[in-house]
């Protein structure tokens, strides 16, 4: 379970930021819509579970 987790929380990481900054970059050229908005909430949300479940991870390990 840890590997799988090993592997998958970078990988999940790097594809939330780019998502997150093809977003951002969407924004700069057309206006906010509500959507866009809620897609970049979601994902900082996320990330930031993703942080807290390494660390919890990373904790139990040592």
């Amino acid at each position: 379970m840890k590997k799988i987790l090993d592997i998958l929380v970078p990988v999940l990481a790097i594809v939330l930021i780019i998502l997150f900054y093809a977003v951002i970059i969407d924004i700069s050229n057309r206006a906010l819509t509500v959507e866009k908005s809620i897609f970049v909430i979601a994902v900082l949300i996320i990330n930031f579970s993703l942080y807290r479940l390494n660390k919890k991870i990373k904790k139990n390990d040592q």
